[in-house]
Formats: C-alpha cells, sequence, structure tokens
C-alpha cells in the first residue's frame, strides 16, 4: 500500500501550520493518506480548508492552540476514509530527536508504514505547501 505523507506543526508562537515541513519552534507530526483514495491536490485543498476552521477560532497559551487544533483535526482525522496518523513520528525540528504521535487519534488511524510505503506530498514541483 502507498500512503501520501503530510507534515502538521503546533508552535506556541504561530498555532497550527499545514506547510508540510519544519516551523521554527514547533512540534511536528504526519499525516498519512491513502494513495489510492487521495490526489496531492484533494489532501491540499482539504488541509487548506482546516486551516482556515482552525485559524478562526481564538487561543492565548499553547494548551488553547492545541486544544482548537483538536477540535477539528479530531473529527477529521477519526471519519475520514484513507486518512491515518504516522506512528512515532520522527521529530527532529529544534535538533532533538522525538517521536510524536498526534494524540487524539483512534488506534486505528494510527499507523508505521514501511518508509518505502511513504511519498512526500508535493504539487506543482513543491513540497512545501505556503
Amino acid at each position: 500500500m502507498k500512503y501520501i505523507g503530510f507534515v502538521i506543526t503546533c508552535g506556541g508562537d504561530a498555532g497550527w501550520r499545514f506547510t508540510n515541513g519544519s516551523e521554527w519552534c514547533s512540534m511536528e507530526y504526519q499525516l498519512l493518506f491513502d494513495a489510492k483514495l487521495w490526489t496531492m491536490e484533494r489532501i491540499k485543498e482539504t488541509l487548506d480548508k482546516l486551516d482556515k476552521e482552525i485559524f478562526r477560532k481564538h487561543a492565548f497559551t499553547l494548551s488553547e492552540e492545541m486544544d482548537k487544533g483538536e477540535a477539528v483535526l479530531k473529527p477529521f482525522v477519526n471519519n475520514t476514509d484513507g486518512v491515518y496518523v504516522k506512528k512515532d513520528y520522527l521529530d527532529k525540528s529544534d535538533g532533538y530527536a522525538i517521536k510524536r504521535t498526534l494524540w487524539f487519534a483512534d488506534k486505528s488511524k494510527v499507523i508505521n508504514p514501511p518508509a518505502n510505503e511513504i511519498v512526500s506530498w508535493e504539487l506543482n514541483g513543491s513540497k512545501r505547501n505556503y
């Protein structure tokens, strides 16, 4: 099976970001999309909508920022066909190697496929979703 990997981040300075790459001072997580059900374009459109939905909510602390993202992302991940969370995604964003898994994903949505089954999201020659 093949998956399209997409990195999302959350940090206290700018909140949730859906750029498919490391962001300064942010925690990283990886979403996996079943390549038979999802296209690069569909992933971009969907994550752009989720980003706007999260951005509309207000937060003051990192904890509130995490909660507002969970309120939007949890139903998306747990109730959408072909969407999974990478188990123990290796976050090296700040020089530390920390394994991270989105905490709110149902057990059936947390997977750990071999690296050769994951292709990084890329659209129009860009691996970043600006």
